[in-house]
Order: structure tokens, then sequence, then C-alpha cells
């Protein structure tokens, strides 16, 4: 998977329980402080595009120079391209969920009672 940071092109590495687990951490330091949250986005940083990378996308790899909000999107960033295939997973079960039968019978009988109350 590929991701543009600050006009850079990084490769990111699978999303094994290792990196999902930072994520975690990330997500749930959420509400606990700036700190917190800038600590466990660093170590997100780190793992994902490592500390070359973070220099390439801040200008610096020194957490105490990068900003608070600055880090905890570009892990967002990061975390919704690992997402993209669960998400596109998730909607062609529900497009082939309502692909079926009942639901064709059910949007049929919808558009029909739409067609009787134009009749009135």
């Amino acid at each position: 998977m590929v991701i543009i940071l600050n006009d850079k092109e990084f490769e990111l590495p699978k999303r094994t329980p290792k990196i999902a687990k930072l994520f975690d951490d990330f997500n749930a330091t959420f509400g606990e402080g700036d700190v917190k949250v800038h600590n466990n986005a660093m170590k997100v940083l780190e793992a994902t595009i490592g500390r070359e990378g973070i220099k390439d996308v801040f200008g610096t790899a020194d957490s105490e120079q990068i900003s608070v909000v600055e880090s905890a999107i570009a892990v967002k960033e990061i975390d919704d391209v690992y997402m993209v295939p669960l998400t596109e997973y998730m909607m062609r079960k529900e497009a082939a969920e309502m692909d079926r039968p009942a639901f064709t019978a059910a949007n049929e009988l919808l558009r029909n009672v739409a067609n009787l109350s134009e009749l009135k």
C-alpha cells in the first residue's frame, strides 16, 4: 500500500498485529491529553514510514518540533489507506445483500405504493 504525505510517497508495511496494536493505542489516547496522542502518533509514524519518512514529511524527526495536530492527522491518513480494502469489501458485501430477491421485491412494492399515491 502506498500513501503520499507532504508530496512524498511511502510504501506502507503490512498491517500486522504489531502495527494494528499501535493504531489501537493511538486511538485509545484521544481524550487523555495531547501529549499522549502525540507520543502514540509518533510511534505509529516511526513504525509505518520510519524516522527518515518522518523527517521528509515534517522537516525534522524530533518529535518535540512536530505539531501534535499534524502528527495525529498523518496517522489518521495512514489509517484510512490501510482501511480501504476493508471498506471496499464491506461496500461490495452490502451491495450484494441489497441485490437479493427480497430487497428487489421490497423496492418494487415501494415503487408501486408511490405510483398509487400519485393516482390520487
